[in-house]
């Protein structure tokens, strides 16, 4: 497998189903490329890379909504 991309779920609520998965427990289970994606910034994106718990971060759109 070439990478694992992790979406988070406290994105979308899904943390009512039971306790969420972090990066950090992602990593001891998975030593290969991981990508991150839901709920970062730059500045946790890049806290979250520094502490080792995953190689990348992406981002699919902005955290607040954009007036049209």
């Amino acid at each position: 497998m070439a990478y694992l991309h992790v979406m988070l779920g406290l994105g979308f609520d899904f943390h009512q189903k039971g306790e969420p998965m972090t990066m950090a427990e992602s990593r001891k289970v998975y030593l290969g490329m991981l990508i991150a994606n839901v709920g970062y910034d730059a500045k946790s994106g890049e806290e979250e890379i520094a502490a080792g718990n995953m190689d990348m971060v992406a981002f699919g759109r902005p955290d607040q909504p954009q007036n049209q």
